[in-house]
């Protein structure tokens, strides 16, 4: 997720701003510097934080669910 995230970010960015799409055209490591940096915004960002918290937290209560439910009817 934020992989994806942080890339959309990038490529919204390009699509809004001329000079940075201009700018990404001529140096392909912008692109590529960009998408590092806002990995690492999304990454230690308090809501990226809460996200995968929850994330985490909603798998591991389903997984708990699907291990008794498949308990239940061995």
């Amino acid at each position: 997720m934020t992989e994806q995230l942080a890339e959309a970010g990038v490529n919204q960015r390009r699509v809004q701003n001329r000079a940075v799409k201009e700018l990404m055209k001529e140096h392909t490591w912008v692109e590529v510097m960009m998408v590092v940096v806002s990995k690492g915004i999304v990454k230690t960002a308090g809501w990226g934080l809460m996200a995968r918290v929850i994330v985490g937290a909603v798998l591991s209560v389903t997984d708990l669910a699907t291990d008794v439910f498949v308990l239940w009817q061995y």
